[in-house]
């Protein structure tokens, strides 16, 4: 019985081999919707410190296989995966994003709140979604910061 399943074992790898190719083009419009998902929701818990609304206007999504935009968090230069997607925010007019995320002042034995962490735990209820949060905040600030990339 193990020689029957080692024999069809190649023939089940012919057949499936051409479908390697198709399924990250069938999973990018899934990824890419999850990941707009959580942009809007970025935007919409950025809207209290609004002042300008160019920090929730250089939120942005990044599909499979594409670049990260220039001046976001790691300045443009991560690509994302063929089954990833990620979430920036920052743009050459808002390099600011750092300070909204984990505000300005010294806080001592207080940890800031972020709007990236409180949608952490509003996205908490999907894990293994292949959906990645880039940090706004691409330098040591005071209070808990996130890594540079985490995973859901």
């Amino acid at each position: 019985m193990m020689a029957r399943m080692l024999e069809g074992s190649e023939a089940i790898a012919r057949k499936l081999a051409p479908l390697k190719n198709k399924v990250p083009e069938a999973l990018r419009p899934f990824l890419v919707k999850a990941g707009e998902e959580i942009a809007a929701d970025m935007r919409t818990l950025a809207e209290s410190p609004r002042r300008t609304g160019d920090l929730i206007e250089s939120i942005q999504v990044t599909g499979p296989g594409e670049t990260t935009p220039a001046h976001s968090a790691d300045g443009g230069q991560l690509k994302a995966g063929e089954f990833e997607v990620l979430v920036t925010a920052g743009d050459a007019d808002t390099r600011h994003t750092h300070l909204v995320e984990g505000g300005t002042k010294l806080r001592y034995g207080e940890r800031a709140v972020q709007f990236a962490r409180a949608l952490r735990h509003i996205k908490s209820d999907q894990p293994g979604s292949g959906v990645h949060l880039l940090s706004v905040a691409g330098t040591h600030c005071p209070g808990d910061l996130w890594a540079a990339r985490r995973r859901w």
